[in-house]
């Protein structure tokens, strides 16, 4: 099973550089942590997680978004 989510924001790049300019905001950890339970998830059951993350350019070369896939795997299936 293969799922992409697509988002027309400002790209990740360009996020990393908005946020970087604000004053006591938090660092988000939902990234990491959703990566540390997927690698826990994979160690443990027949079925295989992948994430993948692309960052989405205009023709102008700017950040227009960014599409996240995600692969669900049966390893036993094979």
């Amino acid at each position: 099973i293969k799922v992409s989510i697509i988002d027309n924001g400002v790209g990740r790049e360009r996020s990393k550089e908005i946020n970087s300019r604000r004053y006591n905001k938090p660092k988000s950890l939902s990234t990491s942590i959703t990566q540390e339970r997927i690698q826990i998830f994979n160690n443990y059951k027949d079925e295989k997680i992948d994430i993948q993350y692309q960052d989405l350019y205009d023709s102008d070369n700017n950040g227009s978004g960014t599409q996240v896939t995600v692969k669900f795997k049966n390893q036993s299936k094979q």
